[in-house]
């Protein structure tokens, strides 16, 4: 069993955005490419390709957030802020300069995929691929 400080440690930093699953084709991951994803003292950052903030995925720019290591696969929660009405529920697996990162704002993910909501035709689940800097 991985320790949650363990992982904090491991995932502190910034990551560069690989690609991005939203679960449909016609999104292409290659529009979020030099988004950087920063996370430091609980707080998630995201930027765009200019360096300025950027409020796009279920994550939101700006964003508190929470591990659980002791979970298979392992746990990131990211709490309710008053723009963002919901809470947001991944998984995540770091391998070495990578991360993998699945989020939903309906439930959690169970595995590394991207799915949209097929009855609304918008992004259910997004699954980033980012290699650290």
């Amino acid at each position: 069993v991985r320790a949650a400080a363990d992982d904090k440690d491991g995932l502190e930093g910034t990551w560069t955005l690989e690609s991005a699953d939203f679960g449909k084709p016609e999104i292409e991951s290659s529009l979020y490419s030099g988004y950087r994803f920063t996370f430091a003292a609980g707080e998630l950052n995201i930027t765009n390709q200019d360096g300025k903030p950027s409020g796009v995925f279920a994550i939101g720019g700006e964003r508190a957030y929470r591990l659980d290591a002791t979970k298979t696969p392992a746990q990131i929660d990211f709490p309710k802020t008053p723009e963002i009405a919901r809470v947001t529920l991944g998984i995540y697996a770091i391998d070495g300069d990578r991360l993998r990162l699945c989020v939903s704002r309906r439930q959690r993910p169970t595995e590394f995929k991207g799915e949209r909501d097929i009855h609304r035709g918008q992004n259910h689940t997004v699954l980033f691929t980012l290699k650290r800097d």
